[in-house]
């Protein structure tokens, strides 16, 4: 098992990437932000990416969990008590003037 850590977003949120090595299975932990410099390491490595998992649904956390989903078909995992914050990501990020899209269910 290898675990990558990429920062992402202004506000430097670590976004982990763990696989093994030799089937390439991942999984893809708190993706904050630039879904495309995450996207372009899982290329990369020709990484299998079945979880994207979110330890909480801040949108520092969450922010490229949608282009993300939508390139792998990984399924989102997020814990039931966040699930409102997470679906209110879009909101809660343009409080901060950020922009990004709602991650969706």
């Amino acid at each position: 098992m290898k675990i990558d850590t990429i920062v992402v977003g202004a506000l430097q949120v670590n976004c982990f990437i763990a696989y093994d090595e030799d089937n390439h299975d991942a999984i893809v932990v708190d993706p904050g932000d630039e879904a495309e410099k995450i996207i372009s390491l899982i290329e990369d490595k020709k990484l299998k990416v079945s979880r994207i998992v979110c330890t909480h649904g801040h949108f520092d956390h969450v922010g490229a969990v949608k282009r993300l989903r939508e390139r792998t078909g990984a399924a989102v995992m997020l814990h039931k008590g966040d699930l409102d914050i997470y679906m209110r990501a879009d909101k809660q990020g343009g409080l901060w003037d950020f922009t990004l899209s709602s991650p969706g269910a």
